[in-house]
């Protein structure tokens, strides 16, 4: 698809963009679905070939949008993997038994229960300390990715759009 012509915004903007792109997608992709073969006695509410090309022209806005953003994004790649990496090391952690003490437990149905002591290395507060401070770290992150998403200037290719 030929590039109509660039338009320059930030990457806050281009998020928002990406979003309304991938869901208009959307729409006509369900009516492509939902209208393309139907019973020879019904008549079709859209045309499928118009579809077609709205199709192909939103896919390839929302290839230009993604490539634009990910390339801006090199700068802070690494504030984006260690945000990631701290929201999966919060939900491990969230994981971890810290059961300390003595409880009874049956087996199997009818049983006596069984007293089992428990002990943890790290404590629920030990753990409830780590992830508070992993989260701090994440809000640092994301006040600094959301400030170079408000100010980064990107190009973005716009294409041709058929009009249903």
């Amino acid at each position: 698809m030929e590039t109509k012509y660039t338009t320059t915004m930030t990457i806050a903007r281009a998020l928002k963009e990406k979003n309304r792109v991938s869901a208009r997608l959307g729409v006509i992709r369900n009516r492509i679905a939902n209208e393309n073969s139907i019973e020879t006695n019904v008549k079709r509410t859209f045309d499928i070939c118009s579809l077609m090309k709205m199709e192909s022209a939103l896919y390839d806005q929302l290839i230009a949008i993604k490539k634009a953003i990910a390339v801006a994004n090199i700068e802070i790649a690494g504030k984006l993997i260690e945000m990631s990496e701290l929201r999966s090391k919060i939900d491990w952690m969230r994981s971890i038994p810290t059961k300390e003490g003595t409880f009874q437990e049956s087996n199997r149905y009818g049983e006596a229960p069984i007293t089992k002591v428990f002990t943890a290395i790290l404590s629920g507060v030990d753990c409830i300390h780590e992830m508070e401070a992993m989260q701090a770290r994440i809000d640092t992150l994301q006040d600094e990715i959301d400030e170079f998403n408000a100010t980064k200037r990107i190009d973005i290719p716009v294409f041709n759009t058929v009009k249903e």
